[in-house]
C-alpha cells in the first residue's frame, strides 16, 4: 500500500482553510514525491502481486495522472476495481455502486477512460457545505 503524501484537498470539509495555503510549488513537489514513492514501492512487487496507490485528494494531477505517468514503460497494468468488487460482493456490487452514487456523503466514479481507479468525492449538502471526504485508490498489478 502506497498511501502517499498529498495536498489533502479531499478533506476540505475538515480543513477548509487548506485551499488557501497550498501553493503551486508544494503541489509540484507532492506530485514528484508521489511518483518517486510509486517507483520505489514497485521495486518490491513480486509477479502477480498488487500495489495499491491512495490519496486523500480529488486532484487528478495527484491521482490518475500519477498512475498514468508511473505506468509508462513498465510491465505493469491498472487493475479493474469493479471486477475486484464484483468478486468480493457479487450479489450486491450494482446496488452498492448505485447507492454510493446517490449518497450525500460521497460520489463514486470508476474511471473508464484509463482502466479504473476509484474516486470517492465529497458532495454538496443541501444546507450548504460538504459531506464526506475525497479519496482515490488505484490497483497496479
Amino acid at each position: 500500500l502506497a498511501d502517499v503524501p498529498c495536498s489533502g484537498l479531499g478533506t476540505l470539509r475538515r480543513s477548509p482553510d487548506r485551499i488557501y495555503h497550498v501553493t503551486q510549488s508544494e503541489l509540484r513537489g507532492l506530485q514528484s514525491t508521489q511518483l518517486e514513492i510509486l517507483r520505489r514501492a514497485s521495486d518490491y512487487l513480486r509477479a502477480g502481486s498488487r500495489l495499491a496507490y491512495s490519496t486523500c485528494t480529488i486532484r487528478p494531477a495527484e491521482n490518475i495522472s500519477r498512475i498514468k505517468e508511473f505506468l509508462i514503460g513498465r510491465a505493469l497494468r491498472l487493475e479493474s476495481i469493479s471486477e475486484i468488487l464484483k468478486s468480493v460482493m457479487p450479489d450486491s456490487i450494482d446496488k452498492f455502486l448505485a447507492a454510493a452514487a446517490i449518497t450525500p456523503a460521497m460520489k463514486v466514479s470508476l474511471m473508464s477512460d484509463f482502466g479504473e481507479g476509484l474516486q470517492l468525492g465529497p458532495s454538496s449538502h443541501p444546507s450548504g457545505g460538504l459531506k464526506g471526504d475525497g479519496f482515490f485508490i488505484a490497483l497496479v498489478k
